[in-house]
């Protein structure tokens, strides 16, 4: 499977996945792995998980599968968050290095350019926290800065 740091314009203390652990295209699902590391931004000085960034580990899962499902190779595609519904941490857990999430994530609606994922992460096998995300697609580079 292609490495995940192919997948997303994340890089060294901002890119929060591991692996991809399995895609699903025909099911729209994929699955992602986290290991807890002290070189990424997700920790506290004292090095216990800020559980805020869970919200930024379900997204970069979600671009991660975007990407499984929109590229032919080559650059990452790029897509923007637009909104999260029903975000729920169902456990407070207190996270410590080499500790693994794993992040489902499952394409539940598309209308191009718009997406809605159903996000739920897992720690022990035990979900901990859930939600739904809206991205939008810039597969045709509508949404860049650069002047004309």
């Amino acid at each position: 499977m292609i490495a995940i740091e192919n997948c997303l314009p994340h890089k060294g203390s901002m890119l929060f996945l591991d692996r991809f652990l399995g895609h699903a295209p025909s099911q729209k699902k994929c699955q992602v792995e986290v290991i807890i590391q002290k070189e990424k931004r997700y920790l506290n000085k004292d090095g216990s998980f800020k559980t805020h960034w869970l919200i930024e580990i379900m997204a970069q899962a979600v671009a991660g599968h975007f990407h499984l499902i929109k590229a032919s190779g080559g650059k990452p595609k790029l897509g923007f968050l637009i909104g999260i519904q029903n975000y729920c941490l169902l456990e407070r857990i207190h996270l410590v290095l080499g500790d693994r999430l794993v992040v489902t994530s499952e394409l539940v609606a598309e209308v191009f350019p718009l997406g809605q994922y159903e996000i739920e992460v897992l720690y022990q096998q035990r979900a901990i926290a859930k939600a739904e995300m809206s991205f939008v697609s810039d597969e045709q580079g509508d949404f860049s800065c650069a002047k004309s």
